[in-house]
């Protein structure tokens, strides 16, 4: 060892080094997404998840998109104490749209977004009462098991009388009373939420 002739050479004989084991990342899963497409098509979910593939609705997916964001700033214009009004959920639409246009996303028709603002504003309209009660949306939420990690995000918190709820907000047409999808989803939160 020319090149380091200050390492005594007697202590470095002396030293035991013991290899650690190798470091496997535990798997990660999301609240509810990896639920609802398993319990939709197992294979569609190996699919996804295994082999990594990505849907084909672009249209849906932007059309959910648009919705939640223009919801989402619904929400943060009431928790910074802004006004809110179906002129200015317009206004935070139509920048949404050209956000999401200039990501990449193929343009929705004009019906399909027409569509999507008016259930942004639907959303508005019947749930007057419940924006006095947000505390915060978009809320990052981990959960950390000895061989896996639920992980996600939270619409929206809500908060009354020292109770908390927790919102996920779906774009698509809302199952009919009775229907055996509800009670999925029901049985499905309640599973992920006990954690």
């Amino acid at each position: 060892m020319e090149q380091w002739p200050h390492v005594k050479k007697e202590t470095l004989k002396a030293q035991r080094f013991k290899s650690k084991s190798p470091y496997i990342p535990k798997r990660l899963y999301p609240l509810l997404l990896h639920i609802n497409v398993y319990e939709t098509c197992p294979r569609q979910y190996q699919f996804y998840k295994d082999y990594e593939f990505t849907g084909s609705r672009t249209g849906q997916v932007l059309f959910g998109t648009l919705v939640h964001e223009t919801i989402e700033d619904i929400h943060r214009r009431i928790l910074d104490n802004k006004k809110v009004t179906e002129k200015i959920i317009e206004e935070d639409f139509q920048n949404n749209y050209k956000g999401l246009i200039s990501n990449g996303h193929r343009p929705l028709g004009v019906k399909p977004k027409e569509g999507a603002l008016r259930h942004a504003i639907t959303y508005f309209q019947n749930n007057k009462d419940l924006l006095d009660r947000v505390i915060e949306t978009e809320i990052d939420v981990s959960v950390e098991k000895d061989d896996y990690i639920i992980n996600g995000k939270v619409d929206l918190l809500l908060g009354k009388d020292d109770k908390l709820e927790l919102l996920d907000f779906k774009s698509q047409r809302k199952p009919k009373t009775g229907d055996p999808v509800l009670k999925s989803i029901n049985i499905s939160c309640m599973c992920t939420h006990t954690y």
